[in-house]
């Protein structure tokens, strides 16, 4: 069993099934604020706001975590929560930050482990991948900020 934690550190815990478990630390992501990562396969993917970015290990050795792949979401942008769709290939991420707002689709090759931004999922006459949660009008009528905490694709 893995256990992360807030302070950006993945531990392997062992023998849980005895009364005597044991815990060790096998990665270190840089930082603090680590928010919910997910495993999908033999891959963790963390969420790393100190470094802006998604880290994906390849976690077959349990003992030796490896780093695989990696993607920038921008210096304002502190990636925090991340789901998968049910194909496990598109995994939407949330960002807040002092000035970034956004929710992002990342593309997962599950076979490499390989991650990457979808570029096309933006907002219509923006440079930047992503949907900005700031200062939008929503279809509710009201305009205004919102701080999407969790996300999930839908069935």
């Amino acid at each position: 069993m893995y256990i992360h934690t807030f302070n950006c550190g993945l531990y392997l815990v062992r023998n849980i099934e005895s009364g005597t478990p044991t815990t060790r630390f096998v990665k270190g992501f840089a930082g603090k604020g680590c928010g919910v990562p997910l495993l999908i396969g033999h891959y963790w993917i963390q969420t790393v706001p100190e470094t802006f970015s998604v880290v994906s290990l390849d976690i077959s050795d349990p003992e030796h975590p490896r780093d695989v792949s990696s993607v920038s979401i921008g210096k304002d942008e502190y990636p925090h929560w991340l789901a998968a769709d049910p194909t496990n290939t598109r995994l939407v991420l949330n960002s807040g930050g002092s000035t970034g707002n956004r929710l992002f689709l990342v593309n997962f090759d599950t076979e490499t482990g390989a991650l990457a931004i979808d570029k096309r999922f933006r907002d219509v006459n923006d440079t930047v991948p992503g949907l900005k949660m700031s200062a939008r009008r929503w279809p509710n009528g009201w305009t205004g900020t919102v701080w999407p905490h969790g996300s999930v694709f839908s069935r």
